[in-house]
């Protein structure tokens, strides 16, 4: 029987409940076509039911790099709980994203959600790490792929992560590997060299690739 012959009450919490279990097992791509799937076919009037739905996969849009608007999250009554987070992951301020999760925490654990969020720091992490560099480019533009990791570890310490070379070079070490950035280290320079075409593949990509 087509999938779509079922009752749309019926089809949608399929996609509801599966989304949520895919969440679980890491598969947030397939999440997040799910939820989207019961999102998109619950009526407008069935506001609470939305809300609920939104609640899962927002996290997961944002762990794919997708920013809901600011107009959305209003209406769904989710901007209190996720403005901060958004913020975070546009700025690179990991004070922010830390103070963040530490607000709504209990939220996010009731919903389920904070592990995933949680993933998101290394998104953060990387958003800072493209700022240092991009800062880095203007002062240096013969050495625009070329980032002393010193540089990085002042930024960090700004944030309130104070970390020494070796920390901040595993940090960078695990972003390489996690594919978030194309490049490699090198630690007799303390040196990253990332890679002249797209050194920050898109989320989704680096996503699918992360063995998390």
């Amino acid at each position: 029987v087509p999938f779509e012959a079922f009752p749309k009450g019926q089809r949608v919490t399929y996609m509801y409940f599966t989304g949520r279990l895919a969440i679980f097992d890491d598969r947030f791509v397939d999440a997040e076509h799910k939820l989207a799937y019961a999102f998109q076919h619950t009526p407008a009037r069935y506001r609470r039911n939305r809300r609920l739905i939104a609640r899962s996969l927002l996290p997961v849009k944002l762990l794919l790099g997708q920013l809901p608007s600011r107009r959305m999250r209003a209406q769904l009554g989710l901007d209190h709980a996720y403005g901060g987070i958004m913020e975070a992951m546009q700025t690179g301020s990991l004070r922010a994203f830390d103070r963040a999760l530490a607000t709504n925490l209990a939220a996010y654990i009731r919903d389920g959600t904070y592990l995933v969020l949680e993933k998101l720091r290394y998104a953060v992490l990387r958003r800072l790490l493209k700022r240092v560099l991009l800062i880095h480019a203007e002062l240096r533009p013969e050495k625009r792929a070329q980032l002393p990791l010193a540089l990085y570890q002042a930024a960090l310490g700004a944030q309130g992560e104070a970390m020494d070379l070796d920390e901040v070079e595993c940090v960078v070490a695990n972003m390489i590997y996690r594919k978030y950035v194309k490049g490699y280290i090198s630690h007799k320079s303390r040196v990253l060299v990332v890679s002249k075409s797209d050194p920050f593949p898109a989320l989704t990509a680096a996503l699918l690739a992360d063995p998390m």
